[in-house]
């Protein structure tokens, strides 16, 4: 809590009542690096309490956190820019026996976040483009980075490891069902990156 300034790491907001969350809902886990300090608006968003599904994937908590345990430690100062660089949200249909795409440049150590949820069980699968085009072309396994197979909803929290494009794959194995999914994806620029420039 002191380290945080008794304060939320994802709103910032002072004197609001705030609990320690296990970002991967483990509460054994009593790690450093899985405790955030949250207020109870926040907590919601994060478990989808609210009843809307969750607003903030595992991997966007951790970066919260550890953005802001930065501050409070002095290392950096607060700019006020602890929104992604770039979002997108769809809610999209994919017919049985296809796929679609979601491609993105990232930077070496930018933060790729999905959150991934479907009414039928689908593959939500991140990787490299050039592992994306050797799949389609020779029909292989596809190699990812992070993702799931035959999943109903699916959060994925990925740190490019080098500068590139890099797509997030939906694929419906279902025979004659359509998938409606919804996809929620957030880029964070490495932090390295955002200090130097």
């Amino acid at each position: 809590m002191a380290a945080n300034r008794h304060t939320s790491c994802i709103c910032r907001e002072p004197r609001k009542h705030v609990v320690i969350h296990h970002v991967d809902e483990d509460p054994s886990n009593n790690d450093w690096d899985n405790l955030a300090v949250v207020c109870h608006d926040c907590h919601s968003r994060v478990t989808g309490d609210e009843g809307l599904g969750r607003s903030f994937s595992a991997g966007e908590v951790r970066k919260y956190k550890k953005e802001w345990e930065s501050i409070c430690a002095g290392e950096r100062k607060d700019d006020g820019e602890d929104e992604p660089g770039e979002t997108e949200y769809e809610v999209t249909t994919v017919a049985p026996g296809t796929h679609k795409t979601y491609e993105y440049d990232l930077e070496e150590g930018d933060l790729f976040t999905a959150r991934v949820e479907s009414d039928v069980p689908i593959d939500a699968l991140f990787c490299r483009i050039s592992a994306y085009r050797r799949w389609v072309r020779e029909e292989a396994e596809l190699s990812f980075l992070d993702g799931g197979e035959s999943v109903y909803e699916r959060e994925i929290s990925c740190d490019a490891d080098r500068e590139g494009r890099h797509v997030l794959v939906i694929v419906n194995d279902e025979d004659g069902e359509d998938a409606v999914v919804r996809v929620d994806i957030a880029i964070w620029p490495d932090d390295e990156d955002a200090n130097e420039s």
